[in-house]
């Protein structure tokens, strides 16, 4: 049993003091936390509503979230009033509750994932700043929101931000229970946390409760990420204290009731037929291959899938890895950081890579949980650069690195938008009508943003050249500042290429759902795309004799369809068919309007 007094628990959980003084730099706890707040929101919000639902995965998740807002079933998630049984609701939940709070649009689905970043990036400063001191708190906090896997995913329409929160929740409630402070103790070696009579107990419950939440977001993987880092830091460094609690009895009978609620619930919505939808076509298909009848799951890759892409997520920190490395390994972290605690964060990313490798579906944004821990250590490690007044070689040459990262970004954005204003002359009339469509002000501000921050190179490459070590802050306040203005800049200017609104407003103002639009074999994109801006759902076919008995009984019906599929209609179909306008976003996504009746003259986007 515990030998901390009930009554003290939660203070020793959530009144934590932090262990570092502020030092000579003024970063008292509240002067960080402000900082850090204001910072989450900017990087969180930004660029939130500026631009339309994107391929892939935005336009199906946000009518998911549309559909449940407006049928009012919390159970059955539906996609074009089918349902869409591949991940717990939670998210859509969410999702639903601000479109009922601020009105369906684009920006406001994005919405639920800017605010599961913003908690996601508060939890870094609040764990940072348990186990290391305000000013890496700031440091880290700043570093996680700049992450390009941690931006790019938290500003699209998908459940895994929630994925991401609870699981970085899971981490945070696990340090806070196995690696606490001891009064008059060094908390450099882990014996210090592993001599602690019991784990807090609360912390012990908030784990297991993030532990459901993550399912309730995603199914297993969520239990998964959390327990996997978990598991190897109990075993590697003798910690079955953990065991010790007597809160694990309750917290794994709540964790068990979050996990069973949904399931149960689409038990008695739908029978077998909906249980069977989640439990087979969806998890046992992501790791076994789907038996005969059942549905397949896209994404199928090779088990080294991740070592290939994990760079392009957790740039331009990823360049600080070796110094990060041998930070650790010559035990140079300040003496009154918690080593152990930074040592189970830094073990996080590579653990979780194994882990999400074994599963046979694989997607970048599936590394979304793991990015939020390597920020977090990474923000550390460029705090204690900034703290040591003689950095080790290894650190003052990945800070020059770094700094040459920034002046590359900087001189690109410039140069990028100069050369592309210039050159509209000398491209090609297809590629002077691509480079039309991004507006002007895009380009003039482009430019600015790149003047001002190769200005801020050229001052940090000084502070370099005399040694002040505060030039480690300065990096981590331009990246985040580049990300902070330039990314939504990108958004804006890649949006008139990925807009669907066109098509939709097309579809409207030409009356085509009169009498009836049909589809064949329509993908989740057009399924999702096409109620969530007219609040019409398509017919859509994947049968062929289905398909050609509707058109003969309706011949004046009209067909939407990618041009793609155009070979697999029946020949009986395809004969018929007369194009009526079509509209081209990409190779890989042409929309083509057809009738079945006599030709009509071809408009094309």
């Amino acid at each position: 049993m515990s030998d901390i007094p009930f009554q003290n628990v939660s203070s020793a959980v959530f009144d934590q003091p932090s262990r570092v003084k502020p030092g000579g730099r003024g970063w008292t706890a509240a002067r960080a936390f402000w900082v850090a707040a204001i910072a989450s929101v900017l990087i969180s919000f930004a660029g939130v509503f500026d631009h339309a639902l994107w391929t892939p995965d935005e336009p199906r998740d946000a009518e998911v979230g549309r559909e449940m807002s407006v049928s009012g079933d919390y159970v059955v998630p539906m996609l074009a009033e089918k349902p869409f049984l591949e991940k717990p609701p939670l998210a859509w939940w969410v999702m639903s509750g601000l479109y009922k709070l601020f009105g369906v649009s684009d920006g406001v689905a994005r919405m639920s994932s800017a605010l599961a970043g913003l908690l996601t990036l508060l939890l870094v400063f609040d764990l940072v700043r348990r186990i290391a001191d305000p000013f890496a708190s700031l440091m880290a906090t700043l570093a996680t929101g700049c992450l390009s896997g941690f931006y790019y995913e938290y500003h699209r329409v998908i459940v895994d931000p929630w994925l991401s929160l609870f699981v970085m929740l899971g981490y945070w409630a696990y340090v806070l229970a196995m690696f606490p402070p001891r009064e008059g103790d060094s908390i450099r070696s882990p014996q210090s946390a592993i001599r602690s009579p019991s784990p807090c107990p609360w912390a012990i419950l908030i784990m297991y409760l993030a532990g459901g939440l993550s399912f309730l977001a995603k199914g297993p993987v969520g239990p998964g990420l959390i327990a996997g880092p978990i598991i190897v830091s109990i075993i590697w460094n003798r910690q079955w204290n953990f065991f010790r609690s007597w809160m694990h009895v309750p917290a794994v009978l709540v964790f068990l009731a979050l996990c069973a609620l949904w399931p149960w619930l689409l038990y008695r919505s739908g029978g077998s037929g909906l249980l069977n939808g989640f439990l087979v076509d969806s998890l046992l298909a992501r790791f076994f291959p789907p038996a005969t009848g059942h549905a397949k799951t896209g994404h199928q890759e090779a088990i080294w899938y991740y070592f290939a892409n994990f760079p392009a997520s957790i740039m331009p920190w990823l360049l600080a890895v070796p110094a990060i490395c041998h930070w650790f390994w010559r035990e140079r972290l300040p003496e009154t950081w918690n080593r152990s605690a930074l040592v189970f964060l830094a073990w996080i990313f590579p653990i979780g890579l194994l882990m999400l490798s074994a599963a046979g579906t694989k997607r970048g944004l599936y590394l979304l949980p793991l990015v939020a821990p390597f920020g977090a250590v990474a923000g550390a490690w460029l705090a204690s650069v900034v703290r040591n007044e003689r950095p080790h070689a290894v650190d003052r040459v990945t800070v020059s690195i770094l700094l040459v990262l920034c002046v590359l970004v900087a001189l690109a954005a410039l140069l990028g938008a100069i050369g592309l204003e210039m050159g509209r002359f000398y491209l090609t009339p297809e590629g002077a009508q691509m480079a039309n469509r991004i507006p002007q002000v895009n380009l003039i501000l482009f430019s600015f943003i790149g003047a001002f921050f190769l200005w801020l190179s050229f001052f940090g490459s000084h502070l370099l050249r005399r040694g002040r070590t505060r030039v480690a802050a300065l990096i981590v306040w331009m990246a985040f500042g580049l990300t902070l203005t330039g990314m939504p800049l990108v958004y804006r200017s890649l949006d008139p290429f990925k807009n669907l609104h066109r098509l939709t407003a097309d579809l409207v103002k030409m009356d085509a759902f009169s009498p009836d639009l049909i589809t064949w074999k329509p993908d989740e994109v057009t399924r999702g795309a096409i109620p969530f801006d007219t609040g019409r759902y398509l017919k859509g076919f994947d049968d062929e004799g289905q398909i050609e008995r509707y058109v003969q009984e309706h011949p004046e019906s009209k067909l939407l369809m990618l041009e793609r599929d155009v070979p697999s209609l029946p020949d009986s179909v395809g004969d018929r068919l007369r194009m009526v306008r079509h509209w081209v976003f990409s190779a890989h996504r042409v929309y083509a309007l057809y009738d079945f009746g006599a030709p009509r003259s071809v408009h094309e986007e």
